[in-house]
């Protein structure tokens, strides 16, 4: 990789590696999505966190169904920065890098997090154009301190709001913000649903990195049996859609 400022690009060299390791992943998922289904049958445990089921897995585990009902999901949850990944998971993916060595561990996104509400909240307060103007909001916390970044970026902090509420996931702020209780941090991929639909909207579009990366965990390709390699492509495939959309 070259870096340059806060991006890395691929040097001419990555270019051709990406180019050929994908035409050779390509090659084993058409020989995969070539069996016979008797081939595939059979039953795949997914392990994931409960924000990411709920705004991109989900998604993925209903168009998989209809193109493959004869493999059986089973999807178990991790939490988030959860280090030790259970070896019955066959994919797992994971917000914050696991401690998986004896499997592969691979990078699959990092996101920016902004804050987000419902639109009759927003439309109810005085126009909100800078960060200082959030703290005149309930802010819904959850139990990873966005807040404290977010507004450390804007040398602000979030003590100084009018109200808070505190929940033990974001999965639960994002449902309280669905009901107008307050203002939540999120990345498009856990309200790229509702921003389209209008049940979210975003307040500002200053945004933060969020601290840790989403990662991918599976066996080696020599272990990886063909239904976990098929399902692998297709998170894929909807992620690279959610990037192409930014």
């Amino acid at each position: 990789f070259d870096r340059s400022g806060n991006r890395l690009t691929l040097t001419p060299a990555g270019t051709l590696l990406l180019e050929k390791a994908s035409k050779a992943f390509d090659q084993l998922i058409d020989a995969a999505e070539g069996l016979a289904p008797d081939a595939i049958a059979g039953k795949l445990t997914l392990g994931c966190t409960t924000t990411l089921l709920v705004s991109m897995v989900m998604k993925t585990i209903g168009r998989f169904r209809e193109a493959y009902p004869e493999i059986d999901l089973e999807v178990v949850e991790i939490k988030p920065l959860q280090k030790a990944i259970p070896r019955e998971l066959e994919l797992a993916f994971c917000f914050g890098e696991p401690l998986a060595k004896d499997r592969r561990v691979e990078p699959l996104i990092r996101e920016k997090i902004f804050p987000v509400c419902s639109p009759g909240l927003l439309q109810s307060v005085s126009r909100v154009t800078r960060p200082a103007h959030v703290l005149n909001l309930p802010l819904l916390h959850n139990n990873l301190g966005h807040w404290d970044r977010w507004f450390a970026t804007a040398r602000l902090s979030p003590s100084d709001a009018k109200n808070h509420l505190r929940f033990f996931n974001t999965h639960v702020a994002l449902a309280a913000a669905r009901r107008g209780l307050g203002v939540a941090l999120a990345s498009s991929l856990e309200v790229q649903n509702d921003l389209l639909m209008g049940t979210l909207v975003k307040v500002l579009d200053d945004s933060i990195e969020e601290p840790e990366q989403y990662y991918l965990v599976a066996h080696f390709p020599e272990n990886q049996t063909n239904r976990s390699m098929l399902f692998e492509r297709w998170l894929k495939d909807d992620i690279s859609s959610l990037s192409l959309l930014e």
